[in-house]
């Protein structure tokens, strides 16, 4: 299964009736804050806060080896929830 799907089904499983979890997704380069399925356009976008700005990110434009560890932490929450 594609990535990106199993990662739009683990928000959906998780945030119950939201399209965005809120928790730091601490990574070896970056941390984001939150992770959110848009609907409407089929995105997933990572956000990271600093100060009062939200810098977006955009899952399909990250490399390779940050969404492999977006979704191998994706997947252990799915399994311990």
């Amino acid at each position: 299964m594609d990535k990106k799907i199993e990662i739009i089904s683990i928000i959906v499983q998780l945030g119950i009736d939201e399209t965005e979890l809120i928790f730091d997704i601490k990574l070896k380069k970056i941390i984001f804050n939150s992770i959110e399925w848009v609907k409407k356009s089929n995105q997933v976008i990572l956000h990271k806060f600093i100060d009062d700005n939200d810098y977006e990110y955009n899952f399909d434009e990250l490399p390779k080896e940050i969404k492999n560890e977006i979704h191998n932490i994706m997947m252990n929450l799915s399994v311990i929830c």
